[in-house]
Parts: structure tokens; C-alpha cells; sequence
């Protein structure tokens, strides 16, 4: 059976772009696809749905999911890879983050794929509850997809290479990732004080990168000094045309103290550059 991508949708432009996004990356990883809506007790009465004879709400949700899928890829215009793929429907009744959480944890989980804002671009209301406990608590990579994000293939990939992050599993799950692009890895270490040093995380780097010879990808080892660990990613994203910003969570909350709820949500709405977040 093969791998599949899961992503969690609330009928907002912003949950369809990150579907379109994942058909792309599905083709890519030769996975299928599972589209998943979490609905609890009540009504929104800003959803523009209405219950006709004979369906409840469970029904009319189904049916508006399946038409989720079956016609959205309409949608997708040029470039799109022509191709059969595999997508299914999950309606689940429940809470959206523990729901989504749960499915992380299931077999051939590939990863999870989400928009960065939800309904009605409720950021308080998506970032702070949904996205990033899910970015935080996942038990598999999570992708987030900034708000009107089109795909394109990752030809520069930053990986947040501070103590924190630097260690044999996720160096190679990174390098694994990158197969499937040939990008440039920036592996970038943001200095806050001028004392600290870096050689060893560098040593340890290089090692990994020629364990089995020369690499196939270009890379770039980088130290930036910056007030933070996200103004210091954020700059060199911009000045280095990076596509795709990786970042290591670990359980005791690596991506909360790195990012913040607050900062989650900025970082969500002023860059344009997608979040990987890996759970150690």
C-alpha cells in the first residue's frame, strides 16, 4: 500500500489551495491522498449549506467533501502533472486537533499538509488553535502552506541547523526528502551572541553529507548573527530565494519556543515560503 498524505480541509480557499498543493506533492512521492473534514455538535451558520429532505448533517458534510474533491482539480490550471491519482474522504465527528493528531499516528502516514489560515481567514482562530498544536503534537512531518502559496519544485531548502536540531535521524531524514528535488540545503545556524561557537555542529554536518561519498545536491553551511532564531531565518530566506524552511520539533516543544503562538501566526501571514516542521 502506498504512503499517503493527509489534509485536513474546512471548505476555505485557503484549506483548497493546500489540497491542490498536496496533489503536486503526491505525484511527486508517488502517494495517495486522504482528505479529511472534522465537524463537531454545531452549526456555523456562516456555512452556506442548508439540510435538505431526508439528509442530516452527516450526509450533507459527506457530500459536500466528496464534491470538495471532485471538482476542485479543476481548478489547478496549467503545469499540473496529468495523472490518476488516489484520493479518499474522511469525515470524522470530534475535535479537530486531537482528530487530526490521532491520524498522524496511523501506518503510512507520509505526512500532513495544511493551509496556514482557515474559514473565513480566522487567523486567531485557525493558527493559534488548529495548525500550530498539530505543527507541535503530529507524529509525522507537517507541511504548512502560507495563504495563496502556489506549488513550485523546492530548489532551495533552508534546514535550521541550531543545537537543537542537529543530529543523525533528522540529517538524514532531510537528505531523503531532498531526493525526490536535488534542491541546495542552506544548513543555517542563527549566532544571538558573538561568543558561541558553531565548528562542531559543522563537523557533524559534513560528515553526514560525504558518509557515502560526494553529494548529489549543493549546499551552503551559513552563521547569521540576528536578534532571534526568526528574524535570522526569515532574513536569509528572503536573501536566498529559499523555497521550503525545515525546522525540527522536539517533546519539549522546539517550534513553540523557536516560533511562539504569536510568532506562528506572523510567520504565517508575512512569509511566502512554506513551514516543514519534523517531530523528533
Amino acid at each position: 500500500m502506498k504512503n499517503k498524505i493527509i489534509v485536513p480541509i474546512d471548505f476555505s480557499m485557503n484549506s483548497l489551495n493546500a489540497y491542490i498543493y498536496a496533489r503536486e506533492l503526491a505525484v511527486l512521492f508517488d502517494a495517495r491522498i486522504e482528505v479529511v473534514h472534522v465537524y463537531q455538535g454545531s452549526f456555523d451558520n456562516r456555512e452556506p449549506m442548508a439540510l435538505r429532505a431526508g439528509m442530516g448533517r452527516k450526509e450533507m458534510l459527506q457530500e459536500r467533501l466528496d464534491d470538495f474533491v471532485k471538482l476542485y482539480p479543476k481548478e489547478e490550471g496549467e503545469g499540473v502533472v496529468a495523472t490518476q491519482l488516489s484520493v479518499k474522504t474522511r469525515l470524522i465527528h470530534g475535535f479537530p486537533v486531537k482528530s487530526v493528531i490521532n491520524i498522524s499516528k496511523e501506518e503510512k502516514v507520509l505526512m500532513t499538509v495544511m493551509g496556514a489560515t482557515g474559514e473565513h481567514d480566522a487567523v486567531d482562530k485557525f493558527i493559534g488553535s488548529v495548525s500550530s498544536e498539530v505543527v507541535q503534537k503530529a507524529y509525522c512531518p507537517v507541511l504548512l502552506i502560507p495563504k495563496g502559496m502556489k506549488y513550485r519544485p523546492f530548489q532551495n531548502i533552508l534546514y535550521s541547523s541550531n543545537y537543537e536540531s542537529v543530529d543523525q535521524e533528522m540529517l538524514e531524514r532531510i537528505m531523503r526528502f531532498n531526493k525526490h528535488f536535488g534542491a541546495a540545503l542552506h544548513f543555517v545556524h542563527v549566532q544571538k551572541k558573538k561568543d558561541e561557537t558553531y565548528d562542531h555542529l559543522e563537523n557533524k554536518i559534513f560528515e553526514k553529507l560525504f558518509e557515502s561519498g560526494d553529494p548529489d545536491f549543493s549546499f551552503n553551511l551559513a552563521t547569521i548573527q540576528a536578534p532571534s532564531v526568526l528574524k535570522g531565518l526569515l532574513q536569509y530566506s528572503s536573501e536566498n530565494n529559499i523555497d521550503l524552511i525545515v525546522t525540527v520539533n522536539r517533546e519539549r516543544g522546539f517550534f513553540e519556543s523557536l516560533f511562539g503562538a504569536s510568532l506562528t501566526k506572523q510567520i504565517a501571514l508575512r512569509s511566502t515560503v512554506p513551514i516543514l516542521a519534523y517531530h523528533a
